[in-house]
C-alpha cells in the first residue's frame, strides 16, 4: 500500500485528519534524494476518538434533598502574598464565600487554576463551612445541583473524546455523602 501524508487540522471542537496519497517522487539517484514530505503508515481503520454509549446521566443519581439555609464557608485569611500561586485555592475560596450550593444539594464547587492545562476544584459543604473533597482537572467539570452526579473533563457537545490524549480523559464521580466515588 502506498505511504500516504496526513495533515491534522485543529478545528474546534473537534480535530480533522485529513490523509492523501503521498505525491510521487522524481526519480533521482538514492545518494540525492532529499525528502519534505512525512510519510505515514496505512491509515488506521480506528477512529481517533471514543463516542461512548450509554453514559451515566444527572438524573439517574438525584440529590437527597437541597439545603436552603444560610450557607457557611471556611475562614480564610488573606494576606499581602495571597497573589502567589500557593494562595490559589485560598483566593477562590475566599472569593466564593456567601454562595450557595450548586452541587448534590448542598456542595459548592470551587475551581482555582494551578497551571495549563490544570484546574484544582474544591468541594465545600456550605452547611458545616468544611471542604469536604478536592481533585483536579483538565478540562473543568460539569454538575448540577438536583444531582450527585459530577463530571470531571467532560466531553464536548459530540460526546466524543481522544482516546490517546495525555490528558483530559473524563471521568463520571458520584458524591456519596463522604466522598467521590468513580464510576466510569
Amino acid at each position: 500500500m502506498p505511504a500516504r501524508v496526513c495533515l491534522v487540522t485543529v478545528m474546534l471542537p473537534a480535530l480533522t485528519w485529513t490523509c492523501r496519497a503521498a505525491p510521487k517522487a522524481a526519480v533521482t539517484p538514492p545518494d540525492k534524494i532529499v525528502s519534505h514530505a512525512v510519510a505515514s503508515a496505512p491509515a488506521s481503520t480506528e477512529p481517533p476518538a471514543m463516542c461512548p454509549q450509554h453514559l451515566p446521566r444527572f438524573q439517574d443519581y438525584r440529590a437527597d434533598s437541597i439545603y436552603h439555609g444560610t450557607p457557611h464557608w471556611p475562614t480564610i485569611s488573606l494576606g499581602p502574598d495571597s497573589e502567589n500561586m500557593d494562595h490559589t485555592m485560598e483566593r477562590a475560596i475566599a472569593d466564593a464565600k456567601g454562595g450557595l450550593p450548586t452541587f448534590a444539594g448542598y456542595l459548592a464547587v470551587v475551581q482555582s487554576g494551578c497551571g495549563s492545562p490544570c484546574q484544582m476544584q474544591q468541594l465545600v459543604d456550605v452547611r458545616s463551612g468544611k471542604v469536604v473533597a478536592s481533585f483536579n482537572t483538565s478540562l473543568g467539570e460539569a454538575h448540577r445541583l438536583d444531582s450527585r452526579l459530577l463530571i470531571a473533563n467532560p466531553m464536548d457537545s459530540t460526546q466524543c473524546f481522544d482516546t490517546a490524549a495525555a490528558y483530559g480523559r473524563p471521568v463520571y464521580y458520584v458524591w456519596n455523602g463522604a466522598g467521590l466515588d468513580s464510576i466510569w
